[in-house]
């Protein structure tokens, strides 16, 4: 399409020739009068007139209609484009594993989602698509000019691509730095939104209203100063076009009116080069400009390139790993970064349908060991044998997982009703509404659903905010239950409730413990020793099992 509409706009500028020479020679013998004579026997001006500017119409109507549907493909091709990447980089990042999570700010991976993703696919890869397009126009007129008039044509472009290589060289690199730039204060300037309105409580109680403030102005400020740069460099190439143009069109008229040149004699070419240099102007300017957008865009396409090109390979689930007598650690050793181990060469079991409480003071490595067990973190020594078999739950994570029900120290709540949280299902087809409610009743929220206007339906607000903390645990506890695994591990899943409620919910686990195999960590044993099978005390690294607690 491209193509076809240079071609079209260049039979529209050719037009303007005859169009001006019937209107400034009326002596019947020009070029235009003998071509119509020889070719149609027309000489009739009026008729030859009206065709001319029939045609040219009809150019101009045909060429716009194909802009308009050129410009819709363009866009839906470019929307396509950039939900392909959006989508496919939202994969590469679930897939990343928790070392990678860890170790990277969520605001950055939010950027390079809503932000950088778009900015690659409209401001360079676009670019080059739009780049082609010109090219294709400035071909197709400079043919054309070249065939009417090979000197003026030759100065004319000569002087365009060597004032367009000059202002190129000049910012090389100034757009580019501009580009790394606006990255970082976005980042910033995401990072402060989501902590503010995370932490909306301390902001609120410690009065920080003024720095945070001071500090948002101060990063969105430096990241809209990029953009006003960038807008600055884009416009100075179509003032500087125009501001040469007229002063050299001014110029050669004023000559030729000082020597005294016939002028109407000229004004048709002057007319052709007058309309062909203010359609290869904005068509030049635009080629500057995506040059321009590519510089300044570079730097989000590097680091949309480098996430691509490093994404996790993720593991085909040929079937799940069967978990049917027991889990193995033998010499496990585990630590982050390759600094001091947290877990050394730790050994014990887990039997089927047993239940094993974990514990050892803060930071001493309970959640960690947890993470071993999910597979979350890969050991630096040792082997982890399932059933027997020597398993690599890092690298079978996705196999493995299916086995697993787990409620962390935070319970993550949407912003959604309690169904949805406890089910984690959009459609309500897909839930069992026998076990919904089985799992509601252990972790003791049915009180207070019932208690609630709109039961399972009711909204909890972003991150629970309708809720208290203790309830925030239940709903993490019934979705553990819920999702109906045979291993389920609970980690510190009761240290915000009160005694009487923790004394309940465990009782309640007691009584469906013998189909489920539980890991449970905990500071406090006084509720959970009773239903412990075995308890692992974690102190100096080293792990101490105790088989049949009491």
């Amino acid at each position: 399409i491209s193509i076809l509409i240079s071609v079209l706009e260049t039979i529209g500028i050719s037009l303007i020739l005859p169009i001006l020479t019937l209107i400034f020679d009326n002596s019947g013998k020009s070029v235009i009068d003998k071509f119509f004579f020889n070719y149609f026997d027309i000489i009739d001006r009026k008729e030859i007139f009206t065709i001319i500017l029939v045609s040219f119409s009809f150019v101009v109507i045909f060429k716009n209609v194909f802009v308009v549907i050129s410009t819709w493909l363009k866009e839906k091709y470019t929307l396509n484009l950039s939900v392909f990447f959006s989508m496919s980089l939202f994969r590469i990042y679930l897939n990343k594993s928790i070392n990678f999570h860890s170790n990277i700010n969520s605001s950055e991976l939010v950027r390079n989602l809503i932000t950088e993703v778009k900015t690659v696919t409209k401001s360079f890869l676009m670019s080059y698509l739009n780049i082609f397009a010109e090219f294709a126009f400035l071909f197709t007129i400079t043919l054309f000019l070249f065939i009417n008039n090979f000197t003026v044509t030759f100065f004319v472009f000569t002087f365009f691509g060597l004032s367009s290589l000059i202002i190129l060289f000049f910012n090389k690199n100034q757009l580019t730095k501009y580009g790394e730039i606006r990255i970082k204060y976005s980042t910033l300037t995401l990072k402060i939104l989501k902590e503010s309105f995370d932490s909306i409580k301390e902001i609120k109680i410690g009065n920080l209203f003024e720095s945070i403030q001071k500090n948002y102005f101060k990063f969105i400020n430096r990241s809209g100063k990029m953009n006003i740069l960038a807008t600055i460099y884009s416009s100075f190439p179509r003032a500087f076009f125009e501001i040469i143009i007229v002063i050299i069109i001014s110029s050669t008229l004023l000559l030729m009116i000082f020597y005294n040149v016939e002028i109407i004699e000229y004004i048709p070419i002057i007319g052709l080069y007058f309309f062909a240099v203010f359609r290869i102007m904005p068509s030049i300017n635009r080629v500057i400009n995506n040059i321009q957008s590519i510089k300044y865009s570079t730097p989000s396409f590097n680091k949309i390139y480098e996430d691509f090109n490093n994404k996790t390979v993720v593991e085909n689930i040929i079937k799940k790993i069967d978990f049917k007598e027991e889990i193995k650690f033998e010499k496990i050793s585990f630590s982050h970064n390759n600094l001091e181990n947290i877990i050394h060469e730790a050994e014990f079991s887990i039997k089927k349908n047993t239940t094993t409480l974990i514990l050892g003071k803060t930071g001493s490595g309970k959640t960690t060991l947890l993470d071993l067990i999910l597979g979350f973190y890969k050991p630096i020594s040792g082997k982890i044998y399932i059933d027997g078999n020597i398993t690599n739950l890092y690298e079978k994570f996705n196999s493995w997982i299916n086995n697993i029900s787990y409620t962390p120290q935070s319970v993550y709540i949407y912003d959604d009703t309690i169904e949805k949280n406890i089910t984690l299902q959009n459609d309500k087809k897909n839930i069992n509404y026998e076990l919904l409610k089985q799992s509601i009743e252990i972790a003791e929220l049915d009180e207070y659903v019932k208690n609630t206007q709109r039961g399972i339906d009711t909204i909890i607000g972003e991150l629970g905010s309708k809720i208290s903390g203790g309830q925030k645990q239940r709903i993490g506890i019934a979705r553990a239950i819920y999702k109906n695994t045979n291993l389920v591990i609970l980690d510190e899943c009761t240290n915000a409730l009160d005694e009487k409620t923790e004394a309940k919910i465990v009782s309640n686990l007691e009584k469906i413990k013998k189909n489920k195999t539980f890991v449970i960590v905990s500071h406090d044993i006084k509720n959970f020793k009773r239903i412990a099978n075995k308890i692992l005390t974690i102190e100096n690294k080293l792990i101490q099992e105790k088989n049949e607690a009491k």
